[in-house]
């Protein structure tokens, strides 16, 4: 009987001393955690497109390594479980109770808003355990939308006390874009490209806004199509010099890729012109994703298909993506064209 009550002593005691740690410890484990709410966006910016900047909230943070951050799939997941009510939650005190459910530290919330051309950026870090605003970070740019992704970037290295990005995107175009009508060098449906005094295609042959780009061609017919209509193939560095602007951004569109821009990662091809977005600032539609596009290179046994499908994700959708074809004759179901001519 003894020897039970000192074991049941010894258990006693062990628990209450693991207890002890847990508790002190657990403080310091929650305050390394950080989640971050959907942004409020208002009627500034469309839901997609605040989804996306949000998990570009997410993604730099992430990048940061200052905290361990909650993933927005375990964020709804566990606050699903508890019934919160997510929707239109954007004051403190309801970010620090879902903060409280999700067993965080620290809480991320911000606002998206826009007075005439301007978007106005403001991102909170608040304490979970005080409900106290520990640091905020505003940024204002006057930009098309593609821009906000690194004011947004920005927003979230201010809060965590580290500078801007090197790389953000500026406020203004580096140059103005060009107009299509350039004193008659090119066709109506082409645009004049001057750093190469060249003219290529608005969108993915034949060329038309709302119809479905050809695919499905081989190197040969894309030759002999553009032929028809006193035109050519570009050559790969005439089609990238196209696809990055006056701007030379990575992914045509802005510096930082974005799946919801263009056609990248979905089911079907779509139509030319369809996605408004997916254009640089010489206005030339789709040339990341959709479709690859062949070019013609002379010098080289090797031909090239540019700027990645519907098939393909970030590896191969930017200007700068590539596939080398041997096989003249080879085609596929997401590989297209767009047709180029000398500037006259």
């Amino acid at each position: 009987m003894k020897k039970k009550s000192v074991i049941w002593s010894v258990v006693v005691i062990a628990c209450l001393l693991v207890a002890g740690i847990g508790a002190e410890e657990q403080p310091q484990r929650v305050m390394n955690f950080l989640a971050v709410m959907d942004l409020d966006c208002g009627k500034a910016i469309d839901k997609e497109n605040c989804v996306a900047l949000t998990n570009v909230v997410i993604d730099e943070l992430v990048k940061i390594k200052k905290y361990t951050v909650i993933d927005r799939a375990n964020r709804d997941k566990i606050l699903g479980e508890a019934k919160f009510q997510m929707t239109g939650c954007v004051a403190d005190r309801c970010t620090i109770e879902a903060g409280r459910i999700l067993g965080v530290g620290k809480m991320v919330v911000g606002s998206i808003s826009k007075l005439g051309q301007t978007y106005l950026i403001n991102l909170q870090l608040l304490n979970v355990e005080t409900a106290a605003v520990e640091t905020s970070g505003a940024e204002e740019c006057k930009c098309e939308i593609e821009g906000l992704i690194g004011a947004v970037r920005n927003a979230a290295r201010k809060i965590m006390g580290e500078a801007p990005a090197a790389s953000s995107t500026p406020q203004q175009p580096a140059q103005p874009p060009v107009k299509l009508k350039t004193n008659g060098k090119c066709p109506e449906d082409m645009v004049y490209i001057p750093e190469g005094n060249f003219c290529i295609d608005i969108y993915e042959y034949p060329n038309k806004k709302g119809a479905t780009p050809k695919a499905n061609v081989s190197l040969d017919g894309a030759r002999k199509l553009c032929q028809r209509v006193q035109k050519r193939l570009p050559t790969p560095d005439e089609w990238e010099m196209a696809c990055m602007g006056q701007q030379k951004f990575i992914y045509g569109y802005g510096p930082n890729f974005d799946k919801t821009v263009c056609n990248s990662k979905r089911k079907n091809i779509t139509v030319s012109g369809e996605l408004i977005k997916c254009k640089n600032n010489y206005e030339l539609y789709d040339m990341i994703g959709n479709l690859w596009e062949w070019t013609d290179d002379s010098v080289s046994a090797l031909q090239w298909l540019r700027g990645g499908s519907t098939h393909n994700g970030v590896k191969y959708n930017s200007c700068k993506g590539r596939y080398p074809i041997r096989k003249p004759n080879w085609q596929k179901w997401d590989v297209g064209f767009r047709c180029a001519k000398d500037a006259e």
